[in-house]
């Protein structure tokens, strides 16, 4: 049998890897290391998902294996069935059988795609040429008993031997257990750790004792990895590498950050690329080698299979699915509109129509949904069906032909509230008085004495026959003394969002304006980061303070209400909500939440609009504070600017979102094109993209910055930052640019604005309640239609489309004038600080809690 210079046997020896197309490049790295440690060997590539015709990415010089061409007979089940690393690993076993039965090769490895080979695997080739029919490696070969992540308990879980690397040899015994494999991992290649499964690796716990003839392979230098690498010492030795005095064949690169060169590997918690000693140069080339084997643009390739005409397959559909067809399915695919039709279906045969399966497969897979809503009530069932059509939209991105069930079932729910005659205009009239009536005190005082305490009889007898009397003219049970003052705030104190950097800046504006006010800590219900610190904040609970003020947003209301139910003075207590919202009309299903409280504050004028349409209990505009800071830090400035490569004489522009808050509203795909439109006039314009959150689309998002990343001047900063780092960036900009199709308010607007930072916005909703041509530079609109995917309940909503010429220009005259520029920029410091610090807000809310603690 003919053997290499090197001592490999390589005849009838076939190396292979499967990925889908956006792991191209891992694929290619791991091809061409091999083939560069061993030039004689064969590679090839099978390919969990259809080739990317029509889209140039690269030279692929190895074949390439489709999946739907090596016999799966139950291939158009599996691409339903599974994810995308699922469907990775399911194969496996057929792929084996079909490169030995179909192809010939009497010897078949198998090695992940994020494998980077370092020599030539010539242990692997003896213990092949001895007859060994299965070759596989321990995920490690001492315990994991430090303290960190993973440990043995997690490897017990995960499977004895890790299947990034799998060798085989052509025998009765193999087929037979390859065709087991197969068969189980039709149905089964999940990850499920409740029922002892995960993936395909927990079958292959069973090779030894099923393939007679199976050899543990223990030597140190294969599959070095992250889980090993504690007990295993990478040493450069005479150009070449030893790992604990035996060569290094191969590294296994799971779980790094192409983008991030700071991860070593995301899976794990003890090393990072500073800790890694000898392993550190290999590290770095494997980097280089994604980077230059065209990693940006294949990863860029979406999975094919994740769309079904029109439809998402995400993994509650996938769920629903799988539970419905437990068997597999032979040469049979569902269309996109049967599988709407069996996932609209109702969860229970005899129970309600909602939950659907999918919402109660969307439902089971998370913790936080089952602890805030119990299916098994009608309460709990009517609070999903609002989460789904408000935080499941912008967190899942459930597809709109999912969501009908979902009004359905609150429609039919506000069916069966008690239906009251609509308010008369007398009713209307006054109530709008008692709304603003805080407002009115220099009118009353002028009125003559006869003729207030009639006006007053007015407005109490129009409040009292009215229908809805007893949602205006809620009131404590008991009188609020003063002796009891005091405020308990209950909002997502710990969470990295718009809401809860409202809730702590609320918080602190009323201890810096000297008010007694305790924070109550919720975790956010999914979506958002609870990951801030905030020190001042206890776990939500019982208090004896007399009013509470919920700073959290209209669809979770109810449910905290509810959770808050034990405590025994919330029944007395003054009930205070602080909403926002984004649109021009609010919801009509969040408006019974308005029912369970006195009053509602919001922070602007466009959003006490639309609420105050909708609700019939009083609106208060109470805006956002900032911290203001009189004087620029210039250290700080310059420390970011050299940071992110800024000379002195360029003018940088900031625009900031969260994916969470929706791309369709942030609208900044217009903020790019007018900053290429400045830019052609004024090469010197640069622009910082600070971003993070999910989307409702990976894709979208996906595209979204790699449409960014392809502007000449832009520069993305893509994930959390500290308070500190945003002050430092706001600093280091020289203008903020905002054109947002709405805002509730537009918080990183004002805080640019109180740092003397000039703002280009549009001029519509929250944001005109701070910003003019005085401040600012305002951007003309035109209003258009909320599209049905762009935000929660967009029928019959509109919103601004700035005008992206205007913004450009804007652009233009700010880093041309700088006198000018520097004028703004006080004029909008001056109104931070004299109108929106801690302090002045502070003293809003005082004032209005003042005036219900004078009420009985």
């Amino acid at each position: 049998m003919w053997q290499d210079k090197l001592g490999v046997n390589m005849e009838n020896l076939v190396y292979f890897t499967i990925c889908s197309r956006n792991y191209m490049a891992y694929a290619l790295t791991l091809g061409r290391s091999l083939v560069q440690a061993n030039p004689k060997a064969k590679f090839v590539i099978g390919m969990a998902d259809e080739w990317p015709s029509g889209q140039y990415v690269g030279d692929v010089e190895f074949e390439v294996i489709p999946a739907s061409n090596i016999g799966l007979p139950t291939f158009d089940d599996m691409i339903t069935r599974y994810s995308v690393m699922e469907l990775n690993t399911a194969i496996k076993p057929r792929m084996i059988r079909y490169l030995m039965e179909d192809r010939g090769f009497e010897r078949v490895v198998y090695l992940d795609p994020d494998i980077f080979v370092i020599s030539p695997l010539i242990e692997l080739s003896t213990r092949l040429d001895d007859g060994v029919e299965c070759v596989l490696t321990p995920h490690a070969l001492a315990p994991l008993d430090d303290g960190g992540d993973p440990n043995d308990v997690r490897l017990l879980r995960t499977g004895v031997y890790n299947l990034g690397f799998v060798a085989m040899r052509r025998s009765i015994n193999v087929s037979n257990f390859l065709k087991w494999w197969e068969t189980q991992l039709e149905t089964k290649c999940v990850v499920d750790l409740e029922n002892g499964l995960f993936v395909d690796q927990k079958f292959m716990d069973l090779a030894p004792c099923y393939i007679e003839n199976t050899h543990i392979l223990r030597h140190a230098g294969y599959n070095v990895a992250y889980w090993n690498l504690t007990h295993r010492h990478v040493k450069a030795s005479n150009r070449s590498y030893e790992v604990n005095e035996q060569p290094l064949r191969f590294v296994h690169f799971s779980g790094v950050a192409p983008k991030d060169a700071s991860v070593f590997s995301k899976h794990q918690n003890r090393f990072t690329p500073e800790n890694i000693g000898d392993l550190k140069p290999i590290f770095d080339n494997y980097l280089k080698r994604l980077k230059d084997n065209g990693n940006e643009a294949w990863s860029a390739i979406s999975y094919a299979f994740d769309q079904r005409d029109g439809i998402t397959l995400d993994s509650p559909l996938r769920r629903v699915y799988a539970e419905q067809h437990p068997l597999p399915r032979r040469n049979t695919t569902l269309s996109g509109k049967e599988l709407i039709r069996l996932a609209n279906q109702p969860a229970r045969l005899e129970g309600p129509a909602f939950p659907t399966r999918y919402v109660h497969a969307l439902w089971k897979s998370r913790e936080d949904l089952r602890k805030a809503f119990d299916v098994d009530t009608a309460n709990g069932r009517t609070r999903l069906a609002e989460w789904v059509l408000s935080s499941g939209i912008r967190e899942v991105g459930i597809s709109d032909a999912l969501l009908q069930p979902a009004r359905d079932a609150l429609q039919f729910a506000n069916q069966l509230q008690p239906t009251a005659e609509a308010p008369g205009l007398k009713h209307r009239i006054a109530r709008r008085l008692i709304m603003i009536a805080s407002h009115l005190r220099f009118v009353a005082q002028r009125l003559p004495n006869g003729l207030t305490r009639p006006v007053k009889r007015w407005l109490r007898a129009a409040i009292s026959t009215s229908p809805y009397a007893s949602t205006i003219s809620q009131k404590p049970k008991q009188k609020i003394r003063r002796e009891d003052d005091g405020v308990a705030i209950y909002g997502n104190f710990g969470t990295e969002s718009g809401v809860g950097e409202g809730a702590r800046q609320a918080h602190t504006a009323l201890q810096q304006a000297g008010y007694t006010a305790e924070a109550h800590s919720i975790l956010a219900l999914g979506g958002f980061a609870n990951n801030v610190e905030y020190d001042n904040a206890q776990v939500a609970g019982a208090s004896g303070k007399p009013v509470r003020l919920f700073h959290i947003n209209a669809d979770q209301t109810p449910h905290i209400l509810d959770a808050l139910a034990f405590d025994e003075h919330l029944a007395g207590s003054y009930k205070v909500a602080y909403w926002a919202w984004e649109l021009s009309k609010f919801p009509a299903v969040w408006t019974p939440a308005a029912e369970r409280l006195d009053e509602i504050w919001t922070p602007s004028e466009f959003t006490a609009k639309a609420i105050r349409d909708a609700v019939d209990c009083p609106v208060y505009v109470v805006p956002h504070p900032v911290q203001v800071t009189l004087d620029q830090s210039p250290d700080a400035r310059s420390r970011m600017r050299d940071k992110l490569g800024f000379a002195d004489d360029e003018f940088v522009v900031l625009v900031c979102f969260d994916f969470n808050s929706y791309l369709a509203r942030k609208n900044p795909e217009a903020a790019l094109s007018a900053f290429q439109k400045a830019r052609r006039v004024n090469d010197k314009l640069r622009l910082v993209l600070k971003v993070h959150g999910n989307s409702p689309s990976p894709q979208q998002r996906r595209q979204f910055l790699q449409q960014a990343e392809a502007i000449e001047g832009v520069i993305i900063i893509d994930g959390v930052m500290s308070r500190e780092e945003i002050d430092e960036l706001q600093w280091a900009s020289d203008t903020f640019m905002s054109l947002h199709r709405s805002e509730g308010f537009g918080l990183n607007i004002l805080e640019c604005m109180a740092k003397g930072k000039p703002v280009i916005a549009t001029d519509y909703s929250g944001s005109m309640d701070f910003l003019d041509s005085r401040v600012g530079i305002p951007i003309p609109y035109t209003l258009i239609e909320v599209g049905k995917q762009d935000y929660p309940f967009p029928e019959g909503q509109v919103w601004a489309d700035a005008d992206v010429s205007a913004a450009a220009e804007a652009l233009v005259t700010l880093s041309n004038d700088i006198l000018f520029s520097e004028r703004l920029g006080k004029a909008a410091q001056s109104l931070a600080r004299t109108q929106y610090s801690p302090k002045i807000v502070g003293r809003i809310m005082i004032e209005r809690l003042q005036a219900i603690s004078q009420q009985t």
